[in-house]
C-alpha cells in the first residue's frame, strides 16, 4: 500500500552493498558519483501520529436483522483520531459544544439547547511512549488522552471513542507513526489497560492507555491446558473396512479413529507444510502430549535400538573400552608416580641427546639402576611391562569381543607403535653427555603413551560418532521410538503452536454453531440471561443466572443439575459451549480415550487409521496460475484466508485466460466446487459456513468482516493476499525438467469436455462497442509495428494470423493445458541430412550472397578468438559466454516469428502460443539457451554498454596463437618463414584445455622440449602437405588414451581440415582466396573436418550483426549470410515482447550456467536432470572429439585422418539425436502468458481504492530511458516513452516492470489510430480487458457460489470415545465455562485471530538475521516441565518463554517488523540498497507506510564483546580489542559468504543485516543527538550456579541439562552497552546494528536491542541502546544436535557400564583353554567337593554339547568319584499348554506306539495310575550335518540314563523301553527322554544356566529342587 516517494530525492550513501549485508552512512549522500556530506533541509522533518480502532460488533457474524448471514462492515466501526464522524479533515466545530446552538428540532424553533460533540474531536492524544526493550520483556505502547472538560466521557456521543477502549469483542488497534526520518511504521495493537483522572488545574479529563502487540496480546490469554487437550476434545469413530486373514482367523479393522481436535489438528499441520512453517514429514502428526511421552521413553528406546538384538554395538564394548581408557589413566599415573619418587627435584633437564631429553635420578639413588631395571615390583621395568600388558589384554578382548559379536560396530584398532617394553630405550649411562650419571628419558615414555591415548580417543571418537549417527537416525526416525522428525526449533514450535491453533479453530467453531441457534436459545433462556441483541438474539457464551435459596440471583453453569432440563443444556445443538466444557473437563480428567496411544489391540482385532490426505485426483484444476507449485488448495480453513482463496482463484483464472464461451466457465466452475468439496468435506465448521454464502456480494461481505484491514484493502487494488496465489502471481512461470508421463500419472482430461472444444475453437479476445469490433490481441505492440510485419512479410496482423485452433490439448499430468511433445518440430527441415551439423542445417554456416556455404561457425577465427579470450578471463560464472553465444546462435531453430508444427498439419507462429493461453510448453533446453544468450548480450549492453561480442571480427594475431610471439621453432614448425598454415601449438594446447580439462603439452616451457616430446610419445599426430603459393598445410590430432585416465578418444585440433573442394582432388588443391600469409592463416582453425572446402572466404572486414539483433534466416527457410550482412538480421524485439522480463532472466540465468567454466567434483549439480549437454565445455567436446578403436592403424596418417573425419561424422549424428531428443527438452509453464497485471490495470483505470503517483518530468526519460529499452524494447515509434507524460506518471524502472503490458497495449493502441490521450486509452482498456473480466469472474463466481448450498460434510458416527460426562462438578466448570465466555468474548468473536497461523507469526534467526529455524535443535525432554500440575495454568506466552529460557536465545515479540529483504510473499524480488537506505533515513513528506507485521523473534546469538579498544591507550594491554567493524566485507560475522544460501527463493523467515554509521563529531552530523555508555560487569547469579553446576554433571554423564547453548552463561564475562538518542526515526527496530565510530576505546559494531520512541510537546525522538558485539562467533547450529543429545549419549554409557559391572559381579561363567581355544561354561556357582572340570570341548554322538561347545553354557563335562558325569542344573519340566511332547517311536519291533505326540496339557492333569511319568529333556545342539529333529530322534532312540544327585547321593536309571498304547485299559508309560528342554534360570539376583528339565516324578524319585546339581549319563 506504500506510495512512491515523490520528495525524497536524496541518494543516501551505502557504504557496502554485499550478500545479507547493507551499510549505510545516513549522514552522506552521492551526487554525481561523488560522496558529498548531507544537508538538513528542517522544513522536510515532518512527524504523523494516529491511533485507529477497529470496531467489531459483538461477533463478525452479526445480523442487524435477526435473520442471520448478513454481516455489519467492520470498516464503519473504524474510530480515526485524525478524523471526525464524517471522515473529513479535523476542524473547529468541536467548539461548539461550548455554547448553546439553536436547536435543529421545527417544533423547538427559536429554542437554543446544549450541544454535544457528535464528532469526538475534544478528544486527543497528547503523548505516545513506545518502549521495545530487552530480552522477554514485552513490548508496550502507552497513549495519553486528553478529554477537554470531559465533554466527550460525559456527552457520551454515539460515536465517543470511549467506546473503542471498553468494546467486546477487543478490538485491534492501528498506530501509524512517523518520525523525521524513515517511513511511517503501523503497528498492530491491543488495549490492556485503561486509566482516567481529573485535572483540576485545567478542568480536563487525562487518560492512559496501555496497549501491547496484537499476538502477545491473545497468546497470553491461551492456557497450556488448552492446548495439551484440544486435539483429543471431540472423539469420534469411523469403521470404514474390514480384511480377515482366513488362514490365521485375523481380522484388521481400517478406522478412522479420531477426533474431531485431531482431524483439526491434522488440519493445520497441512497448512503449517504447506507454507513451509514445519519439515516433520507427512504422516507424522504430534500432539505436545504425544511429544512429551516420546521424550521420556527415548532413552530406553535409543539403549534398546544401540545394545539390543539389532543393534549397532556390543554393551560390553563400553565396559572394555572403559577398561581401556582407566588402564591408560592407570599407566600415566604409575608413570608420573615412579617419576616423582626417583627423579631429581625440580625435574633438572639437561641438554638434548639424539633429539631425546633426559632427567636425573634424584640423589638418593645413588647413581643405581637398582629401580630402572628388573622384574621387581615398582622398577620402571616393571611398570612398562604390567601396564602394557594389561593394554594388550584388553585391547584382546575387544577384538574378540567385536568377532564374536556379529554388530556393525566391527573395529576399535589402537595402534601401538611403540611397545613400552623396552626399557633400554628409556635410560641411559653410557652417553658420553651424561657425565657418567645415568638420565631417564621420562618425556619420551610420556609421548610414547601419549600416542597410545591418541590413537585410543579416535577410536573412541569413532565409536562415539557411531553412536551419535545411531542416535541421530533413531530419534528423527519413525519408528523404533524415535519421533519421526527432526527435533529442530521451528519442528518443536510447530508441535507446541499447532495444538494452539487446533485450540482457537475449534472455539471459532463452538462460536459459530452456538450463533447460528441463537433465537432458539433466546427462548430458553427467559428468565436466566440478560444478554441478548437489541433485536432479542442470544450472543455465543451467554452468562446464565439463577436463583439461590436465599433469593439472590446467582451466576450458574448452564448444564447444572437443576438448569439440564430447564434450559435443554443437554443438548450439544443447541449448547455447543456445554459440549465445549464437557470434552475439555473430560479429556483433563482423562475420562475420555485421549488416543495417544494410537493402536490398541483386542483379541486378534487390530486398528490402524486411514491417511487423511485427499487424493490428488479429487483435486481439479482450473488454471495454471493455481498449478505453478505444489500446493494443496484449501489447505488453510482459517476463514479469512478460505474465503480470500475462493475469490482469487477465481479471479485470477478468469484473468488470465479469456476462454469466451459460457459453458467452458460454467464447467470449470463446477470442477473447482468438486475441489472444495473434497478439501472441506472432514471440516463441518467451514462446511456450515460455506453454506451460507451463495453470492458474490455474500461473499466479499465476508471478506471484507474477517480481514477489513489485513487483507481487504489489497484485494480491493488487485493485490493477492493468498500466500501461494501470491507467489503464483508475482511470478507467473515455472521452468523445470520434462520428464515423461508414466502409467501411475493420472490424466484427468476427461473432465473437462467443454473446455477441450473451446481450445479447438479458440479465437482471440473480441470486444464489441456498438457496431464496432476491437482485437485488442491483434494490435498489441511491437507485433504491431512496421518493422516487426516487414519480418512476416503482413501488412496488418489479422485473427487469422493468432491462429491457435486445436493447437493446445487439455491434459493435467502436466498441469491443465499443454501444447505437444515434439522435439523436432521446434528445428527447421533439415533438408535430408542426418544432423544438425552437415549440409545446409546450421546457422554455423557462414555464406555468400548466392546462400553457398563456405564455412562452418566453429571453423571461423571468430569463434576461436573468442574461446581464446574467454579462456583467460578470470570469472568462472560464464566463462566462455561469448563463445557459446557463436555456438548456440549458430543451431537451426526456428525464430519466434516463424511458423512451426507441433501437430501434424497444424502451423502458427511460434511466438503466438508463448502469448494467449496459460499453458505448459516443452521447449528444446538449447533453444531456451539460445534465447538467453541474446537476452544476455541484449542486457549487458543497455545496462553497461559493454558487448560481450565486441571485436569479435578483428582477426587472431597469429603470433600469439602460435608460442605467445616468442618465435620459436617447433619440430621445424615455425611462424618466421611465413610458410607453415594450420598449426598453433600455443592455442591448440589452450583449447585443448577447454575440451579435456587438461594441457597436452607443458606451454609455460619455453623450449620446444615439451612439445617435441609429445609427438615423440605418440600423444600429438600431424600430417602435412605443400601446395599452391609454397604454403605448408597442416593437421593435428591429439590421441587422448596416452595420458594417464585419459579418454580412449581423439581430439581434433585447430587446423586446416581433411576435406578438400568437391570433385577436387588433393593433387589439384584449389587456389588459396589470398597468396598473403597473414589472411591465409585465419582461413585454417578447422576443427569440424566434414565441412568441404569449395573456396575459402575472406573473414575480415565484415560487420558483426549489432547488441539489439540475431542471426537469422530466411522465412523459406534458405540461409543467409548471417554475418556479413547485418542488414538482413531480426532486431530482438519480438524476444523482448513475447516474454517477460522475469521469464527472460531466468534464460539468462540458464545461459549463464551453460557457458559457465566446467569443474570436477564429486557431486555434480544440474538445473536440469535429463539434458546431456547442459555445458558448453561438454557440447564442443563431443563435437570435436571421436572415438579411438583398438584396431585404429596410425602408422598410416593420410587414412587416419580420414578415418576421423568419418568418425565425427558419426559423432555428429549422436550429438544431433541427443539435442533433437526428448531428454534434451525443459518444461515451461506460463500462467500469465497476456501478462495482466491486475492491480496495475486497477490503479491505472482508477478501478481500485488508490491510483498511481503522477508527476512525470521529462529529465526521467533521459535518466530512465534504458529501462524502456531493456524491458519493452527498442522504442522504434516513440509511444512507449509517450505513455508516460499522458499519463502524468513518474518514468522509472519500477513502473516500466509494473505496467509493461498496458504500456505495450497503448503502443498497440495508438499504432491502431487511437489518440494520445489518458481518457480515451482509459476507456478502451476498460471496454477491452476490465469489462470482459469482470463478466467472466461474475459468471464463473456465480456457478460456484450458488453450489455451495449443496456442500456436504462427511458422514460419521459420533462415539465420542466412550467419554464419560462428569456432571457434578459445577463449581470447577462454571468457572471453566466463564474462561471460555471470557476468551470468546475478547477474541473469538471478533477478527484479532485466526486471519493468520500463530506459526506465521515467529522468526528463527541467528545474529545475521539468517533463519536457523531448521538447523538448531531443540532438547525436547525439557518439554516434560510442562505436564507437571504446577504448569498446567501457565499462558501460551509463559510456556514459549520458558522453551527458550536458558538457551541462548533471544526472544522479542516486536509490535512491527519490517523485512528488508522486501519480501513478504516469499520471492526474491530483493530491494535495492539504496531503497533500504532510503525507507531507513529518506525524509517523507507524505505518511508512506511502510509494511510491517507482528513477530515474535526468536534470535541466536553469542556472547558481547568482553574487551574494548585500549591499544590507543597502552600497548601493555594484554587483551585485544574482540569486535569487528560491520563494514568490513573481510572478517564479518554477519555476512553470509555461502553463496548456495542465496539460491533460495524465498527470504521472508530470514531478514537482511542492515546497519548504519553512528559518527559523533562528524561536521555534517545532524541525526544523532547524544550517546551514553556503559559496562554492566557479570555478577555471579542463581542461573550462572546453575550453568556450571548443569556443564560440570554433563560431564559425567548425569544431567539431563542441554550443552550447547548453556555455555553462553558461563563465559560472559561484560558486556558494553551504548545509547543513543536521535532525530524520530520508527524505521529503527532491534536485530539492526551499528558502527560506533569517533567515541576512542568504545568503536565498534553494536547490535541493537532495545528501541523506544517518544512524541510530546510537538516533537518525537528516537532512543535506541546496542551492545558491543565480538567477531567471533558461536558455533554453527548445525552441530547443536549432537550437543543437544549428548547428554543422553552420556546417560546411555552410564547405564550401559552400569549393567556391565552388575553382570560381572554375578558372572560364574569358567573359561576352559584348549589346543582348539578358550571356551566358556557355567557351573552355576555351585562347587561339587571332588568334581573335577575336564579339559574338553565337544558334543556326543547324541547331541549333547559340553563345556562351552557353540557356546553352551548349561552341561560340563567333570570326573567325580573316578567316573566321568555330565554336569548341569536342574530345572523342572513344566511346559506351555500347547506343547506336543515328541515320543521315541524305535522302542521295540513289536510295540506301537501310539501317538508319537502327547499334549502335555493331558500329562499335568492326570494321576499317577494312568501314567507312570519318569522322562526327561535335554538341551541338544546340532553336530556335523544332522538336524535338530535328526538329533532329538536319534536321541529318543537311548536304550538308558544314569542320573545321580550328588548331594544326597541318591542314583537312578530309566530304561527307554516303556512307551506303550495304553489300551484295553492298560497304564501309559512315559519313561525316557522326551522333546528338547533347558533354560536360563533366576536364583535370587542370579541368572544360572540349565541344561535338563526333569519330570516331577523323576526330580520326586531324587529328592531334586529346581537349580540343584544333578549328573547323568546316556547310554
Amino acid at each position: 500500500m506504500a506510495k512512491n516517494d515523490t520528495t525524497n530525492s536524496e541518494n543516501i550513501l551505502v557504504k557496502v552493498n554485499q550478500n545479507n549485508l547493507v551499510y549505510i552512512d545516513p549522514n552522506s549522500v552521492v551526487s554525481d558519483g561523488i560522496v558529498e556530506p548531507r544537508s538538513t533541509n528542517h522544513e522536510n522533518l515532518v512527524y504523523y501520529i494516529n491511533l485507529e480502532a477497529d470496531l467489531v460488533p459483538r461477533t463478525t457474524l452479526n445480523s442487524s436483522n435477526g435473520s442471520g448471514g448478513k454481516l455489519t462492515s467492520v470498516a464503519k466501526g473504524t474510530l480515526n483520531l485524525l478524523q471526525n464522524k464524517d471522515g473529513e479533515y479535523l476542524d473547529t466545530k468541536w467548539t461548539d459544544v461550548y455554547t448553546e446552538q439553536p436547536t435543529k428540532d421545527p417544533k423547538k424553533e427559536g429554542i437554543y439547547e446544549p450541544n454535544d460533540d457528535a464528532s469526538g474531536q475534544s478528544f486527543g492524544m497528547t503523548s505516545v511512549s513506545i518502549e521495545v526493550k530487552g530480552v522477554n520483556f514485552v513490548p508496550v505502547v502507552n497513549v495519553s488522552f486528553v478529554d477537554i472538560r470531559g465533554k466527550t466521557l460525559f456527552e457520551s456521543p454515539s460515536n465517543s471513542p470511549y467506546k473503542s477502549f471498553f468494546h467486546l469483542p477487543w478490538p485491534i488497534f492501528y498506530l501509524t507513526v512517523k518520525g523525521y526520518y524513515g517511513k511511517a511504521i503501523r503497528y498492530r495493537l491491543h488495549l490492556v489497560g485503561f486509566n482516567t483522572s481529573y485535572n483540576a488545574g485545567n478542568g480536563n479529563f487525562e487518560s492512559t492507555g496501555k496497549f501491547v502487540g496484537s499476538t502477545y496480546a491473545y497468546l497470553n490469554d491461551i492456557s497450556l491446558t488448552s492446548i495439551l487437550n484440544a486435539p483429543y476434545m471431540y472423539g469420534i469413530e469411523i469403521p470404514t473396512k474390514k480384511e480377515t486373514n482366513t488362514k490365521t482367523g485375523e481380522s484388521k479393522i481400517k478406522l478412522s479413529k479420531t477426533s474431531r481436535g485431531y482431524q483439526t489438528l491434522l488440519s493445520v499441520y497441512q497448512e503449517y507444510r504447506r507454507k513451509g512453517l514445519i519439515t516433520i514429514p507427512e504422516g507424522i502428526n504430534p500432539t505436545l502430549r504425544e511429544l512429551i511421552q516420546q521424550s521420556k521413553d527415548l532413552d530406553k528406546q535409543l539403549e534398546a535400538s544401540i545394545f539390543g538384538d539389532n543393534g549397532i554395538v556390543d554393551m560390553k564394548l563400553f565396559g572394555l573400552v572403559k577398561e581401556f581408557d582407566d588402564a591408560l589413566v592407570e599407566f600415566v599415573g604409575a608413570v608420573k608416580a615412579w617419576r616423582t619418587r626417583y627423579l631429581s627435584d625440580g625435574f633438572t633437564m639437561i641438554p638434548d641427546i639424539d633429539g631425546i631429553k633426559y632427567n636425573y635420578l634424584s640423589k638418593d639413588q645413588s647413581n643405581k639402576t637398582t629401580n630402572i631395571v628388573g622384574p621387581k615390583s615398582g622398577t620402571l621395568q616393571s611398570i612398562l611391562k604390567v601396564k602394557s600388558d594389561k593394554i594388550k589384554k584388553i585391547q584382546n578382548s575387544i577384538r574378540e569381543l567385536l568377532k564374536k559379536s556379529g554388530k556393525e560396530f566391527k573395529s576399535f584398532n589402537v595402534s601401538v607403535k611403540n611397545p613400552l617394553v623396552d626399557i633400554s630405550t628409556y635410560y641411559s649411562s653410557t652417553n658420553p653427555s651424561l657425565g657418567g650419571k645415568i638420565g631417564v628419558a621420562y618425556e619420551l615414555i610420556i609421548d610414547h603413551i601419549n600416542e597410545i591415548i591418541t590413537s585410543f580417543n579416535q577410536e573412541k571418537k569413532k565409536l562415539q560418532d557411531k553412536v551419535e549417527e545411531k542416535m541421530n537416525d533413531i530419534v528423527k526416525g519413525n519408528g523404533n521410538g524415535g519421533l519421526g522428525f527432526e527435533p529442530t526449533i521451528r519442528n518443536v514450535f510447530g508441535v507446541v503452536l499447532a495444538g494452539a491453533d487446533t485450540y482457537l479453530r475449534l472455539m471459532q467453531n463452538v462460536h459459530f454453531r452456538a450463533y447460528n441457534v441463537r433465537e432458539e436459545k433466546k427462548n430458553v433462556l427467559v428468565g436466566f440471561s440478560d444478554e441478548s441483541t437489541s433485536e432479542g438474539a442470544v450472543y455465543p457464551w451467554p452468562e446464565v443466572n439463577k436463583v439461590s435459596e436465599d433469593k439472590k440471583k446467582i451466576l450458574a453453569y448452564p448444564a447444572e443439575f437443576d438448569l439440564v432440563r430447564k434450559l435443554r443444556s443437554d443438548n450439544p445443538t443447541l449448547w455447543p459451549e456445554v459440549e465445549f466444557v464437557e470434552e475439555y473437563m473430560a479429556v483433563s480428567q482423562r475420562i475420555s480415550d485421549n488416543l495417544a496411544e494410537k493402536e490398541k489391540t483386542f483379541d486378534k482385532v487390530s486398528f490402524e487409521f486411514e491417511n487423511s490426505d485427499p487424493n490428488q485426483n479429487d483435486l481439479k484444476k482450473i488454471s495454471e496460475i493455481n498449478s505453478l507449485g505444489s500446493t494443496v488448495p484449501y489447505s488453510d480453513k482459517t476463514l479469512a484466508s478460505l474465503f480470500y482463496e475462493i475469490a482469487e482463484r477465481g479471479r485470477y483464472s478468469m484473468l488470465n485466460d479469456t476462454f469466451n464461451t459460457e459453458k467452458s466457465i460454467k464447467e470449470l466452475a463446477e470442477l473447482e466446487f468438486q475441489t472444495i468439496q473434497t478439501m472441506v468435506e472432514g471440516d463441518s465448521f467451514v462446511v456450515d459456513i460455506l453454506k451460507e454464502v451463495s453470492s458474490l456480494n455474500q461473499l466479499q461481505s465476508k471478506m471484507e468482516s474477517f480481514s477489513p484491514f489485513e487483507r481487504k484493502p489489497y484485494y480491493n487494488d488487485g493485490i493477492a493476499t493468498v500466500p501461494y496465489i501470491s507467489d503464483n502471481v508475482s511470478e507467473s512461470f515455472k521452468l523445470q525438467d520434462y520428464s515423461p508421463d508414466t502409467l501411475e500419472s493420472a490424466d484427468m482430461s476427461e473432465e473437462y469436455e467443454k473446455l477441450k472444444l473451446n481450445l479447438v475453437e479458440y479465437n482471440t479476445d473480441s470486444t464489441k462497442i456498438g457496431s464496432n469490433t476491437i482485437e485488442y490481441r491483434t494490435n498489441i505492440y511491437p507485433f504491431n509495428s512496421t518493422t516487426y510485419l516487414g519480418y512476416i512479410d503482413k501488412t496488418s496482423i489479422t485473427k487469422n494470423d493468432i491462429n491457435l485452433k486445436d493447437i493446445f490439448d487439455v491434459k493435467t499430468t502436466k498441469g491443465l493445458i499443454q501444447t505437444p511433445v515434439n522435439s523436432e518440430a521446434w528445428v527447421r527441415d533439415l533438408n535430408g541430412q542426418d544432423n544438425l551439423f552437415s549440409g545446409l542445417n546450421s546457422y554455423a554456416d557462414i555464406g555468400d550472397s548466392n546462400n553457398n556455404r563456405l564455412s562452418s561457425i566453429i571453423n571461423t577465427p571468430y569463434f576461436h578468438k573468442s574461446l581464446f579470450n574467454d579462456f583467460f578471463g578470470t570469472n568462472s560464472s560464464g566463462k566462455y559466454k561469448s563463445s557459446a553465444y557463436l555456438l548456440l546462435n549458430s543451431l537451426p531453430y526456428h525464430d519466434l516469428d516463424m511458423e512451426i508444427e507441433l501437430k501434424e498439419g497444424k502451423k502458427t507462429r511460434m511466438s503466438n502460443i508463448f502469448k494467449e493461453i496459460s499453458s505448459t510448453h516443452f521447449i528444446p533446453y538449447h533453444l531456451m539457451v539460445k534465447w538467453g544468450s541474446i537476452y544476455h548480450r541484449y542486457k549487458t549492453y543497455v545496462l553497461d554498454g559493454i558487448d560481450i561480442m565486441n571485436d569479435v571480427t578483428t582477426p587472431i594475431d597469429g603470433g600469439l596463437f602460435f608460442d605467445i610471439n616468442q618465435n620459436q621453432t617447433f619440430s621445424g614448425i615455425t611462424r618466421n618463414d611465413q610458410t607453415d598454415i594450420g598449426i598453433h601449438p600455443y592455442y591448440s594446447s589452450v583449447y585443448h584445455q577447454v575440451i579435456n580439462g587438461y594441457l597436452y603439452y607443458d606451454v609455460s616451457d619455453t623450449t620446444p622440449t615439451s612439445f617435441e616430446n609429445t609427438i615423440t610419445n605418440g600423444i600429438l599426430h600431424i600430417d602435412s602437405f605443400e601446395k599452391f603459393g609454397g604454403f605448408k598445410y597442416y593437421n593435428s590430432f591429439v590421441d587422448n588414451s596416452k595420458f594417464v585416465g585419459g579418454e580412449k578418444r581423439y581430439t581434433i585440433l585447430p587446423s586446416h581440415g581433411v576435406m578438400v573442394r568437391t570433385g577436387g582432388s588433393a593433387d589439384n588443391f584449389y587456389n588459396p582466396y589470398s597468396t598473403d600469409y597473414n589472411i591465409t592463416e585465419q582461413y585454417n582453425f578447422n576443427v569440424d573436418w566434414t565441412f568441404k572446402h569449395d573456396e575459402e572466404f575472406a573473414f575480415s572486414g565484415v560487420t558483426f550483426p549489432p547488441y539489439n539483433q540475431y542471426v537469422s534466416k530466411n522465412n523459406n527457410g534458405d540461409v543467409r549470410q548471417n554475418i556479413t550482412i547485418s542488414d538482413n538480421n531480426k532486431k530482438v524485439i519480438d524476444l523482448i515482447a513475447t516474454f517477460s522480463p522475469e521469464i527472460l532472466n531466468e534464460f539468462e540465468d540458464s545461459f549463464i550456467k551453460f557457458s559457465s567454466e566446467k569443474v570436477d567434483t564429486y557431486q555434480v549439480s544440474k538445473e536440469f536432470e535429463t539434458v546431456k549437454y547442459d555445458k558448453f565445455q561438454n557440447l564442443l567436446h563431443d563435437l570435436v572429439t571421436v572415438e579411438k578403436k583398438d584396431d585404429d592403424d596410425l602408422t598410416n596418417i593420410n587414412h587416419h585422418l580420414r578415418l576421423i573425419t568419418s568418425r565425427q561424422i558419426e559423432q555428429q549424428n549422436y550429438v544431433t539425436s541427443e539435442l533433437i531428443n526428448d531428454r534434451n527438452l525443459v518444461q515451461l509453464t506460463l500462467a500469465n502468458p497476456k501478462e495482466l497485471n491486475l492491480n496495475a490495470i486497477k490503479l491505472y483505470s482508477g478501478t481500485g481504492d488508490r491510483t498511481y503517483d503522477r508527476g512525470y518530468d521529462s529529465s526521467q526519460l533521459t535518466n530512465n530511458s534504458k529501462y524502456i529499452e531493456l524491458y519493452l524494447g527498442e522504442d522504434m515509434d516513440g509511444y512507449y516513452s509517450e505513455f508516460f507524460p499522458i499519463s502524468d506518471m513518474i518514468l522509472n524502472e519500477d513502473n516500466i516492470l509494473h505496467y509493461r503490458s498496458i504500456i505495450q497495449i497503448y503502443a498497440g493502441y495508438r499504432v491502431n489510430g487511437g489518440n494520445a490521450d489518458k481518457t480515451e486509452f482509459t476507456e478502451y482498456l476498460s471496454n477491452v480487458i476490465v469489462l470482459p473480466f469482470e463478466e467472466r469472474f461474475t459468471s464463473f463466481m456465480t456457478g460456484l457460489l450458488s453450489r455451495f448450498s449443496q456442500l456436504k460434510r462427511s458422514k460419521d458416527k459420533n462415539n465420542n470415545l466412550g467419554v464419560l460426562r462428569t456432571f457434578g462438578m459445577d463449581p470447577l466448570k462454571l468457572e471453566t465455562y466463564s474462561m471460555f465466555k471470557l476468551f470468546n468474548d475478547r477474541w473469538s468473536s471478533g477478527n484479532s485471530i485466526g486471519q493468520r497461523l500463530l506459526m506465521e507469526e515467529f522468526l528463527f534467526l541467528d545474529k545475521a538475521n539468517k533463519d536457523i529455524g531448521n538447523d538448531l535443535f531443540y532438547d525436547v525432554k525439557r518439554l516434560q516441565v510442562f505436564e507437571k500440575p504446577e504448569s498446567q495454568n501457565l499462558k501460551l506466552y509463559n510456556v514459549i518463554s520458558q522453551m527458550l529460557s536458558r538457551n541462548n536465545l533471544d526472544f522479542r515479540p516486536l509490535p512491527a517488523y519490517v523485512n528488508f529483504y522486501g519480501n513478504q510473499s516469499g520471492k526474491t524480488k530483493i530491494k535495492k540498497s539504496e531503497e533500504v537506505a532510503s525507507l531507513l533515513f529518506g525524509k517523507f513528506l507524505d505518511v508512506d507506510v511502510e509494511h510491517s507485521t507482528p513477530k515474535m523473534i526468536v534470535q541466536y546469538v553469542g556472547k558481547p564483546s568482553s574487551h574494548i579498544d585500549t591499544s590507543t591507550i597502552s600497548e601493555e594491554y594484554k587483551y585485544k580489542n574482540d569486535t569487528f567493524n560491520v563494514g568490513d566485507v573481510n572478517n564479518n560475522p554477519v555476512l553470509i559468504t555461502d553463496p548456495n544460501y542465496f539460491e533460495q527463493k524465498n527470504f521472508k523467515d530470514s531478514n537482511k543485516v542492515v546497519a548504519f554509521e553512528v559518527s559523533f563529531g562528524d561536521q555534517n552530523q545532524g541525526i544523532f543527538k547524544s550517546i551514553s555508555l556503559d559496562q554492566s560487569q557479570f555478577k555471579e547469579t542463581f542461573e550462572s550456579n546453575v550453568a556450571l553446576e548443569n556443564t560440570a554433571r554433563s560431564e559425567s554423564g548425569s544431567g539431563v541439562a542441554q550443552v550447547s547453548t548453556n555455555l553462553y552463561d558461563i563465559y560472559k564475562v561484560r558486556s558494553y552497552e551504548c545509547t543513543v538518542e536521535c532525530m524520530g526515526n520508527v524505521m529503527i527496530q532491534p536485530t539492526m546494528y551499528f558502527q560506533l565510530k569517533n567515541v576512542p576505546l568504545f568503536e565498534g559494531a553494536y547490535w541493537i536491542v532495545e528501541v523506544s520512541h517518544r512524541i510530546e510537546n510537538n516533537t518525537i525522538r528516537t532512543n535506541f541502546k546496542g551492545v558491543r558485539m565480538p567477531s567471533a562467533s558461536l558455533p554453527d547450529p548445525k552441530e547443536s544436535f549432537t550437543a543437544s543429545y549428548r547428554v543422553m549419549y552420556d546417560k546411555i554409557m552410564k547405564s550401559a557400564l552400569a549393567k556391565i559391572k552388575s553382570e560381572t559381579k554375578n558372572d560364574t561363567s569358567e573359561v576352559i583353554s584348549t589346543p582348539e581355544g578358550n571356551f566358556k561354561t557355567d557351573r552355576g556357582g555351585t562347587t561339587i567337593e571332588g568334581e573335577e572340570l575336564l579339559k574338553q570341548v565337544g558334543v556326543t554322538s547324541l547331541g549333547i554339547p559340553y563345556n562351552g561347545y557353540k557356546n553352551n553354557l548349561s552341561i560340563q563335562k567333570v570326573r567325580y568319584q573316578n567316573k566321568t558325569w555330565f554336569r548341569t542344573i536342574v530345572t523342572k519340566f513344566d511346559g506351555p499348554t500347547d506343547l506336543n511332547m515328541s515320543l521315541p517311536t524305535k522302542v521295540s519291533s513289536n510295540i506301537t506306539v501310539k501317538p508319537t505326540k502327547v499334549p502335555f496339557t493331558e500329562i499335568d492333569q492326570s494321576s499317577n495310575n494312568f501314567y507312570r511319568l519318569n522322562f526327561y529333556s535335554p538341551h541338544l545342539t546340532k553336530k556335523n550335518n544332522t538336524t535338530p529333529s535328526q538329533v532329538s530322534d536319534y536321541l529318543l532312540t537311548a536304550s538308558s540314563t544314569d542320573f545321580k544327585n550328588p548331594k544326597n547321593g541318591i542314583t537312578k536309571t530309566i530304561v527307554s523301553s516303556s512307551v506303550l498304547d495304553g489300551s484295553g485299559g492298560a497304564t501309559r508309560q512315559i519313561t525316557g527322554p522326551a522333546d528338547e528342554g533347558g533354560s536360563v534360570l533366576t536364583i535370587g539376583d542370579k541368572k544360572v544356566y540349565s541344561g535338563i528339565a526333569l519330570s516331577k516324578q523323576l526330580m520326586k524319585d531324587l529328592k531334586l529342587q529346581e537349580g540343584d546339581v544333578i549328573y547323568f549319563n546316556i547310554r
